[in-house]
């Protein structure tokens, strides 16, 4: 039996026609366990919205063409949509929430971890409590959290924020970068490369790729590429370790 069908006879019959039905009042219904108590075998099954949609979790809500609401109490809704886990949220084109209480919103969203979040157009939280959010950023280490256009948080507990600055090492911290228009493919972007490093500023760089020990870089275009480096101010740079 169509539930949704049926939970828009009751409520036609139940009003006698005095607030118009919509789509999204009939949602709002179905999340909630019915208007003061009603239906409840709204409470147990799935609930689906829109063509060739399937909601197989308990209590679960899918809407538009291609969505799967698997898990149970979980929302997928638009375009193929699929949200898989116990109380993860999946919405807009192509979003995938797959683990338990994952959220995913935008248009191709991917929420992969345990209590992740991703939140914009291409980002990914795939990492367990990972937090994505912009354009195209990812959150790929536990605890992780990329926030801007094209970020990456990599290590576990790491930071990057701004424009195609990456976040390596375990405990690090990478912020700024932007793209200059007028010359044509000029990037400039922030990386902390080793654990526990800091990259603070366009252009800079914190520790080399592939190495193990903390560097710090603050400043326009400074580099600590070195273990256990600092550099501070515009250009300036750090290259032999312990220095």
């Amino acid at each position: 039996m169509n539930n949704f069908r049926e939970t828009e006879r009751w409520l036609k019959r139940g009003l006698k026609r005095k607030v118009s039905i919509t789509e999204g009042l009939l949602v709002a219904f179905m999340i909630t366990g019915g208007l003061f108590g009603g239906i409840s075998e709204s409470a147990y099954a799935g609930t689906v919205l829109g063509g060739n949609a399937t909601a197989t979790g308990a209590n679960a809500i899918a809407g538009g063409e291609g969505a799967k609401a698997e898990g149970s109490n979980s929302i997928a809704m638009g375009y193929n949509t699929k949200a898989s886990g116990t109380d993860s949220i999946a919405m807009g084109y192509s979003a995938k929430a797959l683990e338990e209480n994952a959220i995913a919103m935008g248009n191709g969203v991917e929420a992969l971890g345990q209590n992740s979040v991703a939140m914009g157009a291409g980002t990914k939280a795939s990492g367990g409590f990972s937090l994505a959010m912009g354009y195209l950023s990812e959150a790929n280490g536990d605890f992780s959290v990329a926030l801007g256009e094209s970020t990456k948080a990599e290590g576990s507990y790491s930071f990057a924020a701004g424009y195609l600055s990456e976040a390596k090492g375990r405990n690090s911290f990478a912020y700024g970068g932007y793209y200059d228009g007028s010359v044509s493919g000029y990037d400039v972007r922030a990386l902390a490369n080793t654990n526990a490093s800091i990259a603070f500023g366009e252009g800079t760089v914190a520790g080399t790729d592939g190495g193990s020990e903390e560097a710090v870089a603050i400043g326009y275009r400074s580099k600590a590429i070195a273990d256990k480096t600092m550099a501070l101010g515009f250009d300036a740079e750090a290259n032999v370790a312990g220095g």
